[in-house]
């Protein structure tokens, strides 16, 4: 009998507390980095982009991301002339003529949240803020901010796998647990609390 009890409060107590087992990430889901980046390339798409440019991009997964999807679209990007930006090399060296042009993209915002969905799902909130600007024979050409957004629904257990904590733009609060919820961690807890005490009372009278 006592061993039941205390089984029972036991088993009371594990279920109050929030599972915070790590479960593999869905097969194919995007990351938020990954997200960023499409938002990144799409916010570029009505800029007048050359051929042939040196790209500055500070952060390297939304660098990637436009590399990609320009490379694909027969654009090259000069890599001499990029190593010039970094260190500190005007637009109108050679490096930047022969390229064509200098495309600069700043972040001026980045957030990720995360809203209360069923069924064990976030709903998630990626939105990112660029300004780009684009020098052609040592003119700006243009220079214009650009605002994306997009929403879908994740895994709660997967907020892990999607967040890179290398990247402080990728990672977001989880919501607060809903007040059914936290009613329900409140009565599983009473609960544990008396099964226990009955225990308690239990053995100290035999």
């Amino acid at each position: 009998m006592r061993r039941l009890l205390f089984l029972t409060a036991l088993a009371a107590a594990s279920a109050a507390l929030p599972d915070a087992r790590a479960q593999p990430a869905a097969s194919g889901l995007p990351t938020n980095a990954d997200v960023y980046g499409r938002l990144a390339v799409e916010c570029l798409a009505d800029a007048p982009i050359p051929d042939r440019l040196a790209l500055d991009v500070p952060i390297p997964y939304l660098r990637s991301a436009i590399v990609t999807a320009w490379t694909g679209a027969g654009r090259r990007i000069d890599e001499a002339a990029d190593a010039g930006a970094e260190t500190g090399a005007d637009a109108g060296t050679e490096a930047g003529a022969d390229a064509g042009g200098r495309v600069e993209v700043r972040v001026e915002s980045a957030t990720v949240t995360y809203g209360r969905a069923r069924r064990g799902r976030l709903g998630r909130r990626v939105t990112l803020g660029l300004r780009t600007r684009v020098v052609q024979g040592g003119a700006v050409v243009y220079d214009a901010p650009c605002l994306r957004r997009v929403d879908d629904t994740v895994r709660a257990s997967d907020r892990a796998a999607i967040e890179d904590a290398a990247f402080g733009e990728t990672t977001g609060q989880a919501p607060p647990p809903s007040r059914l919820r936290r009613a329900g961690e409140a009565v599983v807890l009473a609960g544990a609390l008396v099964t226990g005490t009955l225990l308690l009372f239990t053995l100290r009278s035999r």
